[in-house]
């Protein structure tokens, strides 16, 4: 390769620095890398989108069994307002007030909710009607993701006596 002489001092012809090839490689990586600091690399991105699977694979079964546990707790509290209504018609009516799963019964002032997730009744046992009178609640669907057809629910008698339909819903 042949250099221009830049200029002459006291009669010497001063030549351009030669560089040495590692350092030319060096400069041009420098350059070819200038300005693509600001970025994160595929592996980096990788390892994110991995760690982010773990934690939802983690959290999603958690979340909806929390769901599931709200949606029981809501049948619980209206099974429990059912019975307080039927006590407190039975005060001053002396008799118990039934009515069919899905139905309102204004004598006692319960309407079914809307949106409901469960559809709830209440049945009076003539024999021994304060302690065998059954208020029930059953699912509409499948809200507690077992994945089968069978029928679960609750039960609550005047008497406190919990109980459940099916196997999967629990007290």
């Amino acid at each position: 390769m042949y250099f221009q002489p830049l200029f002459l001092v006291n009669t010497m012809l001063v030549y351009p620095k030669r560089s040495t090839t590692a350092q030319n490689a060096t400069n041009r990586l420098n350059q070819m890398y200038q300005g693509r600091e600001k970025g994160f690399t595929l592996v980096e991105l990788m390892i994110v989108v991995v760690i982010i699977g773990i934690l939802a694979s983690v959290a999603v079964p958690k979340f909806s069994s929390l769901i599931i546990r709200a949606k029981v707790v809501g049948a619980k509290k209206i099974l429990n307002q059912i019975i307080h209504l039927e006590r407190t018609y039975f005060m001053t009516h002396e008799q118990y007030q039934s009515f069919a799963m899905g139905q309102d019964q204004a004598d006692i002032g319960f309407e079914q909710p809307d949106n409901p997730r469960f559809t709830y009744g209440f049945t009076v046992d003539a024999g021994d009607p304060s302690n065998a009178s059954i208020g029930t609640a059953i699912e509409i669907g499948d809200i507690n993701a077992n994945g089968n057809d069978d029928i679960d629910g609750l039960t609550l008698t005047l008497g406190g006596t919990q109980g459940t339909v099916g196997s999967d819903i629990s007290w």
